[in-house]
């Protein structure tokens, strides 16, 4: 590591963490209109619900592709577009996205370097992670995600399927916000990572759709997307 580099990483560590950053969202193009739209609002309704809507501005990149995405040999170029963090990683064989590798690049995004931000990714891939067969999203606290709302389309009720897909996106941006916080000691469970017990957008699910679905028709029945204990934690989160 050059000493230009390793000025650069220290001064990163020192800086402090400003919670209040841009949210930049983008989507692959299998993304309709309808589910972008869908996003877009599930953003903004879980930022009035950490009282800082107005605050955080919500970019919408869309196909997000910088003009030189794609190298001279055709490959594409890392992080300058959507297709980087998602196509890229593509298991041909399983046909799915290894999310995790896509999602890890986040943690390294040259482009959060100069504005530092958030990044919610949508597609409609299948997804999957090393430890699992499949996954319906991955999350990096502080960073972003990746989110699909492949297993939820297709489903009769095209009402509940809006829902599903929108339980989906209040489950991994709250893991973005810190959700659940492990540090509270209760109401916690450890499948795949830290969750909530609670009637709340944080709980696990593991049968797609039919526990989003479950956990949906909850949140419509109570009008609560978090518990009392993550909606505190996400407003203290943004200093609220």
């Amino acid at each position: 590591m050059t000493e230009e580099a390793r000025a650069k990483v220290v001064a990163t560590r020192t800086v402090p963490f400003n919670p209040v950053r841009p949210i930049y969202f983008m989507h692959t193009p299998d993304i309709t209109p309808d589910e972008k739209h869908l996003a877009l609002e599930t953003l903004d309704e879980i930022l009035d619900i950490a009282g800082i809507r107005g605050e955080i501005p919500v970019n919408d990149l869309g196909v997000w592709r910088q003009p030189n995405y794609r190298r001279h040999d055709g490959q594409l170029a890392p992080h300058m577009s959507v297709d980087w963090y998602v196509d890229r990683w593509l298991d041909q064989q399983r046909r799915q996205v290894n999310a995790s590798e896509g999602a890890a690049q986040l943690l390294f995004d040259p482009w959060n370097e100069e504005e530092p931000h958030y990044d919610v990714i949508l597609t409609a891939q299948d997804l999957y992670t090393p430890e699992t067969n499949f996954v319906v999203g991955v999350a990096h606290r502080r960073r972003g995600t990746i989110t699909s709302v492949k297993m939820f389309r297709y489903m009769k009720d095209k009402g509940m399927e809006r829902e599903a897909k929108k339980q989906e996106l209040f489950h991994e941006v709250g893991h973005v916000f810190g959700l659940p916080d492990e540090k509270r000691g209760f109401d916690l469970e450890y499948s795949l990572g830290a969750h909530c017990t609670n009637s709340c957008a944080l709980r696990q699910g593991l049968s797609v759709p039919r526990d989003w679905i479950g956990f949906a028709n909850d949140r419509l029945a109570t009008g609560q997307v978090y518990c009392e204990p993550c909606t505190e934690i996400l407003r203290a989160y943004f200093g609220k």
